[in-house]
């Protein structure tokens, strides 16, 4: 079969290039993994290894395992497409071992018999008919709710330590000596501005001036505006202002947005990676926390942690803005009235999680709130924090100044794949254009 020119295109979830062999596909994978093993931490090899090792009995995955593609002919084509976990059962023995390739990185296997075509796993012909499709399939038994208290550590803590956040996101220092000030935001706006309406840490001493930092910052037009005894970035003394940051911060107006770009000062990490932000708070919360100072990584976990939307894009060439990939399904459309069943939830999660573990999955961590939150149990975070998958110069999403020669570039999602993670469906309303 002719795999090397004018193939017609790739399923968007295959992370392949159209013109592209199944071996000149895994080569340059396996020179990208040569580059993180660098940089790969105790706990993520450990996982990984123990994958491997449990690929190399040779069976097909589970319902919870690691995601199949084939690589089938068309047209004198080879075409990398996902099956579901039914279908790579039903198919699993139709190749040997030799043609069934496992890349313990991505956590998915490749079945293709030009990786051996010599061998011959012998004909089956109930397939002869079968509709080899990639649809979605309900598990047939809804999984246990976890144990979230059961699953922790005595040591573990999902929470942040809330004494760090006045300082490390909004600088505030503690007068040296007795003060008055004009200006104060209510107790309950102030809770909620440290992220926690029932922090008791407002009602001592120690915080009592908090308020009037915080109300300051709301409606300062100029850093002169706050009272320097107040805010480091006003002290000439702080480490804010005295300290060698460990990142490199710049501020550029990027699509029209204005976006901090963020890279760490460190000659070991890749020079084309940085993290793009528009919240100026939880830049300077990066470098008052001293983040970054031993990888880019580093950074990525702790704004994970937080469920702070942010990009990590790619440096790279100035092409044109790529269009959005054409999103096949989502959950489908439900008659008036239509009562949810555990199987609507099933499917629910069966076709999010394939869509998570897909290459272009890894942009719903970086979007934060619910949708970060929602992705965090259906991705690898350390896999993620890696930088964008290949596909984004063809679908992904361009942050250009509109006069360089390069842009930075990252993975996006479509609103309908927002809906998808979110467990968004229409229902007929009798009202047009109205969405449940």
């Amino acid at each position: 079969a002719n795999i090397i020119q004018n193939s017609p295109p790739v399923d968007s979830g295959g992370g392949n290039k159209p013109d592209a062999a199944i071996h000149a596909f895994m080569a340059r994978r396996n020179e990208k993994y040569k580059k993180w093993v660098a940089s790969e931490t105790l706990e993520h090899r450990t996982a990984r290894l123990a994958r491997e090792a449990h690929a190399s009995k040779g069976a097909a995955p589970g319902k919870k395992g690691a995601r199949v593609f084939v690589w089938e002919e068309e047209d004198d084509f080879l075409i990398r497409q996902p099956l579901n976990r039914t279908f790579a059962a039903d198919r699993w023995d139709e190749f040997t071992p030799a043609q069934r390739h496992y890349d313990s990185w991505q956590n998915e296997w490749d079945l293709c018999t030009a990786l051996s075509p010599e061998d011959n796993a012998g004909d089956d012909e109930d397939d002869d008919d079968a509709d080899h499709g990639y649809i979605l399939r309900p598990e047939p038994e809804s999984p246990a709710l976890p144990d979230i208290r059961a699953s922790l550590s005595q040591g573990d803590d999902p929470f942040l330590d809330m004494e760090d956040i006045p300082y490390s996101r909004f600088g505030f220092t503690v007068p040296g000596a007795p003060a008055q000030y004009q200006e104060r935001l209510r107790p309950d706006f102030s809770a909620r501005s440290v992220g926690d309406e029932e922090w008791p840490g407002l009602q001592r001493p120690k915080y009592a001036h908090l308020p009037a930092l915080l109300a300051y910052l709301s409606q300062a037009q100029s850093l002169e505006n706050v009272p320097r005894e107040l805010l480091d970035l006003r002290q000439d003394e702080a480490d804010i202002s005295a300290q060698v940051w460990s990142v490199s911060v710049q501020r550029k107006v990027l699509n029209g947005e204005a976006l901090y770009i963020i890279q760490p000062c460190s000659p070991d990490d890749d020079p084309d990676l940085h993290i793009l932000l528009s919240s100026a708070a939880t830049t300077l919360e990066i470098v008052r926390s001293g983040w970054g100072s031993s990888s880019i990584q580093e950074i990525v976990f702790h704004l994970f942690k937080r469920g702070i939307e942010f990009r990590l894009c790619l440096r790279g060439p100035l092409c044109p803005q790529p269009r959005p990939p054409y999103f096949q399904t989502g959950l489908g459309v439900r008659p008036s009235g239509y009562k949810p069943t555990s199987l609507d939830y099933l499917a629910y999660e069966s076709r999010r999680d394939e869509f998570l573990r897909s290459s272009r999955g890894r942009a719903a961590r970086f979007a934060g709130g619910i949708v970060g939150r929602l992705a965090s149990e259906g991705t690898d975070d350390e896999l993620a924090a890696r930088g964008p998958s290949g596909e984004i110069f063809d679908n992904g999403v361009r942050f250009w100044d509109g006069q360089s020669q390069a842009a930075y570039w990252d993975d996006a999602l479509t609103p309908e794949e927002i809906h998808l993670i979110c467990g968004v469906y229409v229902v007929n309303t009798g009202i047009y254009s109205k969405v449940c």
